[in-house]
């Protein structure tokens, strides 16, 4: 089971450093580009909306660097545990953090935010179209990144609290497979037998 965890392991960290190093960059290009368009404008509206964006965008960063989805480290209290241990310790870990970020505080949050920034940005002369954009653009960057967090990680840390077994990692001969005659009929190239298994 020790090997078979250090796989999905490795696999879920994948993920989660893809979604993390993604986001991050996403969050990142948006934030410069949005500074240079602010720094670059004349127009008090304009100035104002992109200034907005990349506060909002900059904040997004420094989220995803203060409490990142990885990389996972193990505390120094688990240097005499097993593998085993220290493996379904990251696991926990990355769940738990998967499970923080997909939760409805962080929905309510990332609409929050658009609120916020979109009643800064209507509040002041311009188009008021301008505030309603943010808030919806907002909201959506929020749902596609909850709903692009690799998830399997949580559904492994739930099946083995509920089981004790890592359900995805069991070796074949630890699986209960048995084999049962269906029963037999025939069709025109000659006998066919059906069998199905559990």
């Amino acid at each position: 089971m020790s090997e078979g965890l250090s796989q999905r392991l490795e696999k879920y960290e994948s993920q989660a450093e893809w979604w993390q190093y993604g986001w991050l960059g996403f969050h990142s290009v948006a934030t410069l580009a949005n500074g240079y368009e602010a720094g670059r404008t004349h127009n008090s509206a304009n100035k104002r909306y992109f200034t907005v964006n990349a506060t909002t965008g900059g904040a997004a960063v420094l989220d995803m660097l203060v409490f990142p989805l990885y990389p996972n480290s193990v505390p120094k209290t688990f240097s005499g545990e097993s593998e085993k241990q220290r493996n379904l310790y990251r696991l926990q870990e990355l769940a738990n953090k998967v499970k923080e970020r997909s939760s409805w505080e962080a929905h309510l949050t990332g609409w929050l935010v658009g609120l916020v920034g979109g009643a800064i940005i209507t509040a002041g002369p311009g188009k008021s179209s301008d505030g309603g954009m943010f808030f919806l653009s907002s909201g959506l960057v929020t749902e596609l990144q909850i709903w692009t967090l690799p998830k399997e990680a949580v559904t492994e840390w739930e099946s083995y609290q509920q089981t004790g077994k890592l359900s995805s990692v069991l070796p074949w001969d630890e699986r209960k497979v048995s084999w049962k005659p269906a029963g037999a009929s025939l069709d025109p190239h000659g006998l066919a037998v059906h069998w199905w298994f559990e």
